[in-house]
């Protein structure tokens, strides 16, 4: 389904749920109110949206062929690629150095404390030696229910691409646990142990609890907190508190880790990361440097390296300005009239992970506007060049300038 048809949908849905409420007797002011509704004053115009493009250091099978990684974790994330904040993130994990990710949303930050988890069970040899290794901290138990998932699909490509049981026992202990499944948790403490804080303070005073609390504090060596910014006021103290007294009582060194796309935003670069490993330093009751902090790696285009008019008719496409600047393509782009409902634009701005920072973006956007795209009749879509093709169909005219990317995911 191309985005123009879910936008009409969720449009049509929702105008169809107001009508099914609105009854109204006079003729003429029934005939306003439809018309108003038509017009789309319920709803805004789409949203301009960016999407930032990370650095990449290529799949993980090929960074497990030059030692990076060893090859059972290429298995389990078999077809994944690190971005390049991943990677540095991943490498201080496996060092024993403690560090915060705040990269922003959709960056993989969890993938970055899975994988130097994985990758530090994996190194200790076969059979994995038991207990607790890793307890990972969650805000929120659909959090702690979707990491379960994710585990679940990594296990499945170690198992698909081995042939054989994925070795690393994980287990969530949330409440949600009926008491026969506590009682197995107590029995074969898992390897990765995914919870809350609240149970994480039960289980350390628990009195039935009592494996499932040794086999932490004898093998635990990562205690993660995701979404570190929501640990504020008396929780956060409380929770500092909770983390100094598993750290006194742990046998072996625990490296801690911390994730949050939210953590600040004002400031240098510089600025920030002192203020994010201040923060850090208080919560979890050890030094933290500010080269500690990793924060995501963008990549910085050429400005828009290219525009394209494209022709849906006969879907041919055509390079209009190869290497032009932004001031070029924005004065070379005809003034047009405003269409306030999507169905009747004419104009589509398509940007597919071209730009560097927000503050580009912003300057990208202001000066295609004068330029002479207009606001209304133009939507801007970060998606890649298959989507606009597909949505020729949809008759628009596409007249507008593309980034290049290749639209992809890691």
């Amino acid at each position: 389904m191309g985005i123009f048809s879910v936008h009409r949908q969720i449009v049509d849905d929702y105008a169809s749920y107001i009508r099914s409420f609105v009854t109204i007797a006079d003729d003429e002011l029934r005939r306003r109110v439809e018309q108003h509704l038509m017009d789309g004053h319920l709803w805004p115009e789409p949203l301009l949206a960016f999407n930032p493009a990370f650095a990449t250091v290529g799949p993980v099978e090929t960074l497990a062929k030059s030692g990076v990684f060893a090859p059972q974790v290429a298995d389990a994330f078999r077809g994944f690629k690190l971005f390049a904040h991943q990677m540095e993130a991943i490498r201080l994990g496996i060092a024993g150095t403690d560090f915060v990710v705040t990269s922003g949303t959709g960056s993989g930050k969890s993938l970055i404390y899975i994988g130097a988890i994985f990758e530090h069970l994996f190194r200790l040899g076969a059979p994995i030696p038991p207990g607790v290794t890793a307890v990972v901290v969650y805000p929120l138990n659909a959090l702690v229910n979707s990491q379960e998932e994710e585990l679940r699909r990594y296990a499945e490509n170690y198992r698909l691409a081995r042939g054989e049981a994925f070795p690393i026992r994980f287990a969530k202990f949330t409440g949600q646990e009926d008491i026969a499944r506590r009682q197995e948790l107590e029995a074969e403490p898992p390897h990765i142990l995914l919870t809350n804080y609240m149970m994480l303070e039960l289980l350390l005073t628990r009195g039935s609890q009592a494996n499932l609390r040794a086999a932490v504090y004898d093998q635990l060596r990562f205690l993660v907190f995701d979404e570190l910014h929501t640990y504020r006021g008396r929780q956060g103290a409380d929770v500092g508190l909770l983390i100094r007294r598993i750290r006194a009582k742990a046998k072996l060194p625990v490296v801690c880790i911390g994730t949050s796309a939210t953590m600040v935003s004002v400031g240098t670069l510089a600025e920030q990361k002192q203020q994010v490993a201040k923060v850090a330093e208080q919560f979890f009751g050890k030094p933290f440097s500010p080269e500690a902090v990793v924060q995501e790696t963008r990549v910085h285009p050429h400005a828009l390296r290219a525009a394209f008019n494209y022709d849906c008719v006969n879907g041919k496409r055509q390079n209009a300005a190869k290497g032009a600047s932004v001031s070029e393509l924005a004065a070379g782009m005809t003034p047009r009239k405003p269409f306030p409902k999507l169905d009747q634009a004419k104009s589509v701005l398509i940007v597919d992970d071209v730009f560097a920072d927000g503050d580009t973006a912003a300057a990208v956007v202001q000066k295609l506007w004068e330029g002479g795209l207009n606001r209304q009749a133009s939507i801007l879509l970060a998606v890649p060049l298959r989507v606009m093709q597909s949505e020729c169909e949809t008759k628009y005219d596409f007249n507008g300038v593309l980034g290049l990317g290749n639209g992809k995911r890691e």
